[in-house]
Order: C-alpha cells, then structure tokens, then sequence
C-alpha cells in the first residue's frame, strides 16, 4: 500500500533480519526473564534471614557495647576507624604513625651504615700505613 504514495517502501522492523537472530533475540529475553525470577526469589530469601537474624545481632551488638574496655565496639561505628585497635582508632593517625615508625627505622639504617662505612675507611687507611 505504502509504495504506491510518493515513492514511500514498505520496511518492517524484522524485514532484513532472519529468522534464527529473531529466534535468539527470543531467547535471550525469555533467559533474561528468568534470571530476574531467580534474582527475586533469592532476594525474597535472603530478606526473611536477615530478618529473622536481627534479634541475633542485637543481642551480639548488647554482648559487644556491655564489654566495651573488652572489644572496643560501638554500635555507631565510623567507618573510618579501626575496631579493636586501640590507639589511635582514625586511620589517618595510625597511617601517620607507620610513617613515622618507617622514618625511624629508615634514619636508624642509614646512622649504622655510616658508621660502619667510616669504621672500615678508617681500618683500610691504618691497614694501608702498616
């Protein structure tokens, strides 16, 4: 019909396409459907255990904050701090520290392998005026 107006041809989505890519296209929607399917029921799953488990972790959450100067725990933990360690609890100031430490285990290397090089300069000039 469309061919006969003003040079217009008829052109359908699926035209040029043969029939196994349509097939595939199918099949790969009907998988895809599925794998939505399976993700939904273990969501649903896993949703029912974490809430049946939260009374669980409330009582572990009790347990940790009631032995405090034990575990080192806090319910409103910040993210950016170390549990259980317990000077300094921020990272940036244990980062430092390390730095720190690495500095004067540096700077301890090279004070002994100063006085090592001048202790075999000096034994290699006495040798040498023997």
């Amino acid at each position: 019909m469309y061919k006969t107006f003003e040079g217009f041809t008829h052109f359908s989505l699926y035209e040029g396409i043969d029939s196994t890519t349509v097939q595939q296209n199918i099949n790969d929607q009907k998988n895809l459907a599925q794998l939505i399917q399976t993700n939904n029921s273990n969501i649903s799953k896993n949703y029912i255990d974490i809430s049946n488990n939260i009374g669980d972790y409330n009582t572990t959450a009790g347990i940790l904050t009631k032995n405090n100067n034990i575990y080192h725990y806090s319910d409103q933990q910040d993210p950016n701090t170390i549990i259980g360690y317990n000077a300094p609890k921020d990272i940036k100031t244990a980062i430092n520290n390390d730095i720190n430490e690495l500095k004067l285990y540096q700077n301890s290397i090279y004070i002994t392998g100063v006085i090592a090089c001048a202790t075999l300069l000096l034994s290699a000039i006495l040798v040498s005026k023997k």
